[in-house]
């Protein structure tokens, strides 16, 4: 984090690939005498149990692993049923949301710490 701090001035904001990178950018940004979100705004991206708990907490992708895994299986199982539907050939669109906590800001007023807020416009969580 020191590093990426020295070579980009005017860094305002860190999207991780996932939590845990994340929650070591806010303990890095911690060490390296950085605030969040007031210096910098962190994110990551898997909305692991840990990163409610982060301090501050972490602002994540959530996404709908469950039904994930159940048009996952569902597809598997159509794939070996015989038939003219090829269902690894669909496209499928999930609806991933931001969970926003402080890593990123202040929460705006009358929201909950943990909100969801749809990725996909037009649709609400």
């Amino acid at each position: 984090v020191r590093g990426l701090m020295g070579r980009a001035g005017g860094l305002t904001a860190i999207m991780c690939h996932n939590d845990m990178t994340a929650i070591g950018a806010l303990q890095g940004l911690y060490e390296a005498g950085v605030s969040v979100p007031e210096d910098v705004a962190v994110a990551g991206f898997d909305n692991l149990a840990q990163s409610r708990y982060a301090i501050p907490p972490l602002t994540t992708v959530n996404l709908p692993v469950r039904e994930m895994a159940r048009m996952a299986i569902e597809a598997l199982r159509q794939s070996l049923t015989p038939g003219d539907r090829d269902p690894m050939k669909e496209r499928i669109l999930l609806n991933p949301t931001v969970v926003v906590r402080e890593s990123t800001g202040r929460v705006g007023a009358g929201q909950d710490v943990d909100s969801e807020r749809s990725l996909v416009p037009d649709r609400q969580v």
